[in-house]
């Protein structure tokens, strides 16, 4: 008889339990895998059972404990509860638009250059079929970062609208779009330190576009190319000086010695005179300062727009008592540059770190790449 009761009392519990159970779309998302990121470290990829959450670390310049959290859910799926409140963006996604020139080259790595319809500071794309839809109107020219055309933004329905920011001020734009409907997602891969950590951001804008299966591909060919040529480089005793950049508006500014710039000329067996430097970011110097160390610079690379030395001695005369321009040793990133100025290094560059380092390697040490043509360096 005992026996009978605590069978029933069991069954009573269980079938309580079970009337009690919320549906499968109203629990908690408690599963999740993290998705390697190896050299970025801007942001974070979570996979869950029915979601990614993306977070970007620090988005501009000067952040300190900044997060920024977006949630793509697949649109066929129920928006679970404990999203509700957040940024949901549906996934795949089909209409895009684009404030910077890195966000084409991370999408058309992707193969998706078909899904933006809207682009911001249109005279700096070089991609020749975006360049078209422009001229046929296939696409908008939607107006710069500081003069968005809104109407314009609006009418074209995107489903997200990728911007940067260089400072704070960038979250009253965001602000702004977001109260007009518009889901803004920040990119940052400009501030990434590691040539392959900028090229790693291809697996963020992945997600949006459901392919990170071919993003880890192709970023595992880049990987391996890239450490190919660096452990040969890493082998070499003798590096020479590099400078970069020349002075703009009377100011050098000089690339920091924990920045992109920096790490790749290492990587390619160079000495980048402000090595020793601590910042990621560039900063001014005094045309004095660099004079003082232009005797060590063997080669100098990235002189602004300059495409001759004539057109480097008329911004600044001075310039001639540099050893470099005196022994010609000069490369400008500019070989791959369209009729509007659009510049290919600053588009498809994002994403081919190996094939800069290639171009760096051929200047610096040509006899390592002796078949080697140059990509995006040309020598001027």
């Amino acid at each position: 008889m005992k026996l009978k009761i605590a069978i029933i009392f069991c069954l009573i519990i269980f079938q309580s339990c079970q009337n009690n159970t919320p549906d499968n779309s109203e629990l908690l998302d408690t599963n999740f895998y993290k998705v390697p990121i190896k050299y970025a470290k801007g942001f974070e990829i979570i996979e869950y059972n029915k979601y990614h959450k993306l977070t970007v670390f620090n988005p501009w310049q000067g952040a300190n404990n900044i997060e920024l959290k977006y949630y793509l859910i697949p649109e066929n799926q129920k928006i679970p509860n404990d999203i509700q409140d957040e940024i949901v963006i549906k996934t795949p996604v089909r209409k895009v638009i684009c404030l910077s020139t890195t966000h084409v080259g991370f999408i058309d790595f992707l193969d998706e250059t078909n899904k933006i319809t809207g682009l911001g500071g249109t005279d700096y794309i070089y991609h020749q079929t975006l360049r078209n839809s422009l001229d046929e109107g296939k696409i908008i020219d939607i107006g710069s970062e500081q003069s968005l055309n809104l109407e314009l933004i609006i009418a074209l329905k995107p489903d997200i609208l990728f911007i940067y920011g260089i400072s704070e001020n960038i979250t009253g734009k965001i602000s702004e779009l977001q109260k007009l409907g518009i889901n803004v997602i920040i990119v940052s891969e400009y501030l990434e330190s590691d040539p392959l950590g900028k090229a790693e951001w291809s697996k963020f804008f992945a997600v949006f576009f459901q392919k990170m299966e071919l993003a880890e591909q192709k970023f595992k060919i880049i990987e391996e190319e890239y450490n190919k040529i660096k452990t040969i480089t890493d082998t070499i005793n003798s590096k020479p000086g590099i400078l970069i950049n020349i002075p703009y508006k009377g100011t050098w500014y000089i690339p920091g010695g924990n920045s992109y710039f920096a790490k790749i000329i290492s990587d390619a067996g160079g000495n980048y005179l402000w090595s020793d430097n601590k910042s990621n970011e560039s900063f001014p110097v005094n045309f004095e300062t660099v004079f003082s160390k232009q005797s060590k610079a063997t080669y100098l690379l990235n002189p602004n727009s300059a495409n001759s030395i004539s057109e480097i001695l008329q911004i600044e005369p001075r310039l001639q008592n540099f050893n470099c321009i005196k022994q010609k040793n000069i490369y400008n990133h500019n070989a791959r540059i369209n009729s509007k100025g659009g510049n290919d290094f600053w588009e498809s560059g994002v994403v081919n770190p190996h094939i800069i380092l290639k171009d760096l390697v051929k200047i610096f040490h040509p006899e390592i790449l002796k078949n080697y043509e140059f990509y995006y360096y040309r020598k001027i």
